[in-house]
């Protein structure tokens, strides 16, 4: 199967990083999600019933995201990827997420993630 659903630079502000300055305040990131699905029943039925709800995945990561409170950017979307494994019928989930600013020399850094429902 290689029908896929994604969503691409999704900003979310969130509590995280390990250093003191960065507990103080939430701090943007930009994040890609990919799930992986099958499209046969929403194909033929025409019906966001048998789809994924883009928005909903969408306002599925915000709520996620306010209410988070990690250090690494790792355990941040290992609980992410677990959160929308639960919600979602996604077979696999690839997450990219960017943290923009984080070191000066950089335009961003992040880190990407490929699970696949246990």
């Amino acid at each position: 199967m290689n029908d896929c659903i994604f969503i691409e630079q999704l900003h979310i502000d969130t509590l995280i990083g390990v250093l003191p300055h960065e507990r103080v305040r939430k701090q943007r990131l930009i994040i890609d999600i990919e799930l992986a699905t099958d499209f046969s029943a929403a194909a033929a039925s025409d019906k966001v019933s048998d789809a994924i709800n883009y928005a909903a995945v969408a306002d599925h990561i915000a709520a996620f995201a306010d209410q988070a409170e990690f250090g690494l950017l790792e355990a941040f979307a290992s609980a992410l990827i677990n959160s929308v494994f639960a919600a979602y019928p996604a077979t696999t989930i690839t997450l990219t997420i960017k943290k923009p600013g984080a070191i000066a020399a950089t335009r961003e850094l992040g880190i990407r993630l490929q699970r696949q429902r246990p």
